[in-house]
C-alpha cells in the first residue's frame, strides 16, 4: 500500500511539470514568426542554434508554437541546456519555461514550412502583444 501510494504522489507531481510530452499541436513555420539566434562568443564554433517561435489562439487561450536547428553540434550541448532553462515572457507574464517542446529541425532543411510543436501556456490570448520576450539565465532578448 505505501509503494501504491507513493507512485500515485510521484505521479501527480511530475504531471505538473512543461516537458516535450506537453505538445498539444503543430503548425507550419512561416516566415513572418519572430526569428532568434543563440550564439557563443569565441571558438572556431560560435554558432549555437536558429529558431522560430509564434503564438496562436485556442479557444481563448494561447499555445505557443516553436521550432529549432542546431547549428553547430560541438556545441549542441551547451546550446540545449541554455534552451531548456530559457523563458518567454508576453505582456509581463512568464508564459513558457523550457524550450525543450520545440521540433529539432535538420541543419539542412529549411525551417520555413517546417512542422513546429506547440504548448498550452494556460493564459489567456491577449488582445495585443506588448512585450514578446527570451530571456536566458535572466538576460532579455526583446523581439
Amino acid at each position: 500500500m505505501r509503494k501504491t501510494w507513493v507512485m500515485v504522489l510521484a505521479l501527480a507531481v511530475s504531471a505538473g511539470a512543461a516537458q516535450a510530452a506537453d505538445v498539444v499541436a503543430q503548425r507550419k513555420v512561416a516566415d513572418n514568426w519572430p526569428e532568434f539566434e543563440l550564439n557563443w562568443r569565441g571558438g572556431s564554433g560560435s554558432k549555437g542554434a536558429l529558431y522560430r517561435l509564434a503564438p496562436f489562439h485556442e479557444n481563448g487561450k494561447m499555445l505557443i508554437c516553436g521550432a529549432v536547428q542546431y547549428l553547430d553540434t560541438g556545441n549542441y550541448r551547451q546550446t540545449r541546456s541554455v534552451l531548456r532553462g530559457a523563458t518567454l515572457t508576453v505582456n509581463g507574464r512568464v508564459v513558457v519555461k523550457n524550450f525543450s517542446f520545440m521540433n529539432r529541425i535538420k541543419k539542412n532543411e529549411p525551417l520555413i514550412g517546417a512542422q513546429a510543436n506547440c504548448v498550452a501556456t494556460g493564459a489567456d490570448y491577449p488582445r495585443k502583444f506588448d512585450e514578446f520576450r527570451v530571456d536566458y539565465d535572466n538576460r532579455p532578448r526583446r523581439f
